[in-house]
């Protein structure tokens, strides 16, 4: 049997690979709508060092912390992970999302600066 038929072939589940809009249609995907990946560079997208997103994720809890101002959402988090050059942070409203992204912006170490 040739493979190209039996990949076609919707009769035969298991021959047909999974594709990602398969899982987005069974909510998987849509789980975490606010997930930020934090990379090095505002033009380019570059790998982050685990060590260096460690840094990162510090410096954005101290420019929380220390920002005084009435506008300041509730920062609501589930996760940060780092993962394949990527740092993931969870973000559980978009709020958060936006705020953080914010931060990021503000972060700069040894010359270098991020994006959310």
């Amino acid at each position: 049997m040739d493979m190209e038929t039996d990949v076609a072939d919707k009769s035969n589940p298991k021959r047909v690979p999974k594709l990602y809009a398969a899982a987005a249609k069974n909510g998987r995907a849509q789980s975490l709508p606010h997930l930020l990946c934090i990379h090095q560079g505002t033009e380019e997208h570059s790998f982050i060092d685990k060590n260096l997103f460690s840094t990162v994720i510090d410096a954005i809890e101290k420019i929380i912390l220390a920002d005084q101002s009435e506008d300041v959402p509730i920062v609501w988090c589930s996760f940060k992970r780092w993962a394949r050059g990527k740092g993931l942070l969870g973000c559980l409203d978009k709020e958060t999302a936006d705020y953080i992204s914010q931060c990021v912006t503000k972060v700069k170490i040894d010359g270098k600066t991020f994006k959310a």
